[in-house]
């Protein structure tokens, strides 16, 4: 049997608990990396004139957004998103994007994302990426469908 009387014992216990969670609201406030917000999937089209380099290799773009397991990102149209990392040559403005990132206040901050093709064939997708004169004239249709613009 324990020596303790059973008001030590609750004591030792409430003091235990104090100082761990003491110790887990530092580590929390401090670093923040041990949680972070789930990955979600949200796809879309990179909004023309909006992608920008930011600084070094951290890019920053607006997309509408077509499909999301996020409801309020569904709900809100558009989203800004960030991505640190060299862009996959299928990304670029007017390009649709599959994005794996977290919701960090008011943008999607990306972990991985990738461009892919429309689901019928497009003649033009292989030079959606080229500036847009260029794009223009290997691709006539995109001058008049407003779509294209």
């Amino acid at each position: 049997m324990s020596s303790h009387s059973p008001a030590a014992r609750a004591s030792y216990a409430a003091v235990t608990c104090a100082v761990l969670a003491t110790v887990a609201i530092h580590a929390w406030a401090a670093h923040r990396s041990w949680w972070s917000p789930p990955v979600e999937l949200t796809g879309g089209t990179i909004q023309r004139g909006t992608l920008e380099r930011l600084s070094g290799s951290r890019v920053r773009f607006v997309i509408v957004v077509d499909f999301s397991v996020n409801q309020a990102l569904w709900d809100r149209g558009e989203v800004e998103v960030q991505y640190t990392g060299e862009l996959p040559d299928t990304v670029c403005e007017r390009a649709a994007v599959a994005i794996d990132g977290r919701v960090l206040g008011d943008h999607l901050e990306a972990v991985q994302l990738e461009g892919w093709p429309p689901a019928r064939y497009d003649p033009c997708w292989r030079w959606r990426c080229l500036p847009l004169d260029e794009y223009e004239r290997r691709c006539p249709r995109a001058r008049t469908t407003p779509a294209f613009r």
